[in-house]
């Protein structure tokens, strides 16, 4: 495959996940541009970005970046593509075919390193006084903070997972049923009345969300209509309790009928 910012030769590059997961992508040495899959980029953590980095060789006359970039597998022109679900600023191309995506690197890495973008824009009140940091001070503070920091990411896993085990022990009887190309039904049952709603989309960086129940049910269905043919889906489904907790089950595919 050729590269569609430089139409240099495409590497396959093995990058390992957070999780231990292995998968390849298809990187460009010579500019630094790299093709993913649809979902590939959401797997991909900042340190193997940050190793793609180190390998890309750039030439001192750098090369030309093309206007037009065409998909490497479908030979189509890639359109921008800047969804809510991206830090602002940060644009990608993408695939309409195959839903593939293209980034360059310095846009790859400002993805990866503004991760949880969206908590960090909130302004903050500064406050009035802060205390001088003694150098006595200062490794304290940071080894409490960085403390503070590990408790609280470990505690949002932990009511992730809670949450996911909770979703995969309440809902049964799961139905996806094909009804048109562009239709789908998805209907499931409940151990106990929940209100539900359902996200989904042809990857995680564009999930739409729509209710399933507004009311207190164990029975639940919905019809996504508007899909395109021949497009894997992904979803999950979030369960919405009486004292208003909130299980999200895991994410789940399925594949839209061709025309």
């Amino acid at each position: 495959m050729f590269c569609p910012s430089c139409k240099s030769t495409l590497q396959k590059i093995s990058v390992v996940t957070a999780s231990g997961e292995r998968f390849e992508v298809d990187h460009c040495g010579r500019c630094g541009g790299t093709w993913f899959d649809p979902f590939e980029i959401n797997k991909i953590p900042y340190h193997e970005v940050s190793r793609l980095a180190k390998i890309t060789v750039i030439p001192h006359n750098h090369p030309h970046i093309l206007k037009e970039k065409l998909c490497p597998q479908d030979h189509i022109s890639l359109e921008k593509f800047a969804p809510d679900s991206l830090p602002a600023k940060v644009q990608v191309h993408r695939c309409p075919r195959c839903h593939g995506l293209w980034t360059s690197q310095k846009t790859l890495e400002k993805f990866k390193k503004e991760d949880g973008w969206r908590e960090s824009n909130i302004p903050e009140k500064k406050p009035a006084f802060f205390p001088k940091m003694t150098v006595a001070f200062a490794p304290l503070f940071f080894t409490s903070l960085l403390i503070a920091s590990t408790f609280l990411t470990v505690r949002s896993l932990w009511q992730t997972k809670i949450g996911r085990t909770m979703a995969a022990e309440e809902i049964a009887n799961m139905q996806v049923n094909t009804i048109s190309p562009t239709a789908t039904a998805i209907s499931f049952s409940t151990r106990k009345p929940y209100k539900s709603y359902i996200e989904y989309g042809p990857s995680t960086l564009e999930l739409s969300s729509t209710h399933v129940s507004r009311d207190f049910k164990i029975q639940h269905a919905v019809i996504l209509s508007n899909l395109k043919p021949d497009i894997e889906y992904v979803y999950r489904i979030t369960l919405i309790g009486t004292g208003n907790q909130k299980y999200t089950s895991d994410l789940q595919s399925f594949l839209s009928e061709m025309e």
